[in-house]
């Protein structure tokens, strides 16, 4: 018989290698909550620019109407062209800001449930789509356009609330607060513009509270309601971009932890 060679005391085995491993650094893990989202994807931010320029672009159109244009002939060719093109920027703009709030509202469940919404995103644009078209056949183009406004602000306050209760962070209800100021500018139009618009001239604007709405009416309060909107949602979001920026990586997002195999350390 031949004896058992005594074990080298080179030879270790791996399970004692193994134990004697340290723990691997690992990626930093904080839950998303109650931090901002950083995992938005580019086109978040391009849908932003592009709302923001039409929206430049639609009150640019509305202000350069009425500066050089007089409202009381309203059957002017230049008056219909920007008429027209001031609700195209303005509708687009609205189509595009419920693209955003779809947006958020895409990533927040995502990041919650895990799994896509893609499908109910692309079935929610074809039921507006649809409605859309026909609103267009049978609707006046400016009920269209108030009702795509209307409907773009309920998004983002629909996905504000839903979002601040996601991630607790108050950036939130100051994008609902913004999107509600946006809706007090447009009803006060519509209450105002029976009193002091074009329909009130031929009676002198004689219920219009305003002093003299020749030189200044209800549409340049409109427009001071709309400024206040723009700077509150713009610095909202300027300052979600730099805290999505400087957050370190959510866990749901952290890469896979590096495994060091026993033989890579013999």
């Amino acid at each position: 018989d031949v004896p058992e060679q005594p074990q080298s005391s080179s030879q270790v085995q791996p399970s004692t290698i193994q134990e004697d491993v340290p723990e691997q650094a690992t990626t930093t893990e904080r839950r998303i909550s109650p931090d901002i989202p950083s995992n938005l994807p580019p086109s978040y931010y391009a849908l932003l620019i592009a709302f923001f320029s039409l929206q430049a672009f639609g009150f640019g159109a509305v202000a350069a109407n009425h500066q050089f244009v007089s409202d009381k002939n309203e059957d002017d060719l230049l008056w219909t062209i920007l008429s027209y093109v001031s609700m195209a920027f303005m509708g687009f703009s609205s189509w595009i800001w419920i693209a955003v709030a779809l947006l958020e509202y895409h990533v927040a469940i995502k990041c919650r449930e895990g799994y896509d919404l893609d499908d109910m995103v692309k079935a929610v644009f074809v039921v507006l789509a649809v409605g859309a078209v026909t609103a267009t056949l049978v609707l006046d183009s400016t009920l269209i356009l108030a009702a795509v406004m209307v409907l773009s602000i309920a998004a983002i306050v629909t996905t504000g609330l839903w979002q601040y209760v996601r991630y607790r962070h108050a950036l939130f209800l100051s994008d609902v607060i913004a999107a509600l100021v946006y809706l007090a500018a447009i009803v006060f139009l519509a209450v105002m513009d029976p009193l002091c618009g074009t329909s009130a001239y031929k009676d002198c604007f004689e219920d219009c509270p305003l002093p003299n709405p020749d030189e200044f009416n209800h549409r340049a309060i409109f427009y001071a309601i709309c400024s206040c909107f723009v700077i509150q949602y713009g610095s909202t979001k300027i300052v979600m971009l730099v805290r999505a920026t400087a957050s370190p990586i959510p866990a749901e997002n952290a890469p896979p932890k590096e495994t060091v195999e026993p033989s890579e350390l013999l």
